[in-house]
């Protein structure tokens, strides 16, 4: 089999199937993720936003299952991209993330929302300037995930930091 094509590294659903969705089922999975196929991407990290901590638990819990059980699933999803709480809430850098749901980066959080989780989360984005960015860092790169900046304020003094 042929397995060159696109990655896409954020994906938040695709063919009308919404990845952030706590009932995603493994059939509406494959339906998506054939479609991306079709359309020639064979990798790709879906991506859930910012949500309270209880909410986002149960999102990466049902995509995760959604992978397992899938036809597709465990050839094309390495892992996640977790592109939320850690961002910056300010007007102007929250996109369409719910401010109210952004937290200081926080290592406990991380390791309470991805436990247990038969694929990693392999992307997160976070905002460097705020409190507890650094410790993340360092502990999101110790889990193996790439840190990305996203939805930040950050100056240049702070971007070199966590860098």
């Amino acid at each position: 089999m042929d397995i060159r094509g696109l990655t896409d590294l954020q994906v938040n659903g695709y063919a009308g199937i919404d990845f952030n969705d706590a009932a995603l089922t493994a059939d509406a999975l494959d339906h998506a993720l054939a479609t991306m196929r079709a359309a020639g991407v064979t990798t790709c990290l879906p991506t859930l936003i910012t949500a309270e901590e209880a909410v986002l638990t149960d999102r990466l819990r049902a995509l995760d299952r959604a992978v397992a059980a899938s036809r597709l699933g465990t050839a094309m999803v390495p892992g996640f991209h977790l592109e939320g709480p850690f961002l910056n809430p300010a007007p102007g850098y929250a996109g369409c993330h719910p401010p109210a749901a952004m937290i200081q980066p926080d290592t406990a959080m991380l390791d309470r929302v991805t436990r247990d989780l038969r694929r990693p989360v392999l992307l997160l984005p976070l905002a460097p300037e705020r409190d507890g960015a650094l410790a993340l860092v360092a502990h999101a790169r110790a889990k193996g995930m790439v840190v990305a900046m996203g939805h930040t304020a950050a100056g240049e003094t702070t971007i070199a930091a966590a860098v």
